[in-house]
């Protein structure tokens, strides 16, 4: 997986983010991101993921972007989702 964090947003239409662990829930609203720095919130119009590889970290998404947010906590909504996940697959 790739060793730093970055984020790259063109035109608010498309943005292109490495250091991703994983994506805990995504809608057209809003994407929710796992990333090295913490949790990243997207939040917009028509958004949809276009590319996403865990393996090397990397995710695209196009669509009108509004706001980012970063939050430290790793333990907001991001575990919630995992335990879903995981509640699912039993």
């Amino acid at each position: 997986m790739t060793e730093e964090h970055g984020l790259s947003l063109r035109n608010r239409q498309q943005m292109s983010l490495n250091g991703v662990i994983s994506v805990e829930s995504f809608d057209e609203k809003e994407i929710w991101v796992d990333t090295k720095l913490g949790s990243l919130i997207l939040k917009g119009q028509g958004m949809h993921i276009t590319q996403l590889d865990l393996t090397d970290g990397k995710l695209t998404v196009d669509g009108l972007i509004n706001a980012l947010e970063y939050r430290d906590d790793r333990g907001g909504r991001g575990s919630r989702g995992r335990n879903f996940v995981e509640r699912l697959l039993r």
